[in-house]
């Protein structure tokens, strides 16, 4: 009743219905809903890619960055695709979110392939994109 961890306040079942969920997706549900939680973010020198849909619940940020603009220090790339956060992977939208995905490792994979190269600037260094 009186303690400090929002897991014994909160519930999987406050934010989704699993009612109709089979048992092994509503574990799944749990686990995912105690790490959310659980989850604190911290600085991040390098760039951070997301990946995200233009619909969104509305309990979501309208921020295009999610909100993950404050610990990102070389900034966030948006990578807008379609469907919303259940289906981005589905059949019917997961090509788009692999050509996205492909070409941010492409980047990524090149610019790390040029500062090898670099030999005269050695305080360059290529953060994970992802």
């Amino acid at each position: 009743m009186f303690s400090k961890n929002i897991e014994d306040k909160v519930a999987a079942e406050d934010i989704i219905d699993l009612a109709t969920r089979p048992e092994h997706q509503r574990r799944l549900w749990r686990t995912h809903v105690q790490a959310w939680l659980r989850y604190a973010p911290q600085p991040y020198t390098g760039r951070i890619v997301l990946f995200r849909t233009r619909r969104h619940p509305l309990v979501c940020s309208f921020d295009s960055q999610m909100g993950w603009g404050s610990f990102a220090g070389g900034g966030v790339s948006v990578k807008v695709c379609p469907g919303d956060h259940e289906s981005i992977l589905e059949e019917e939208n997961v090509a788009h979110a692999a050509r996205e995905l492909k070409a941010v490792l492409d980047e990524a994979q090149n610019l790390n392939q040029t500062v090898t190269n670099v030999a005269s600037v050695p305080e360059l260094a290529v953060a994970p994109l992802i």
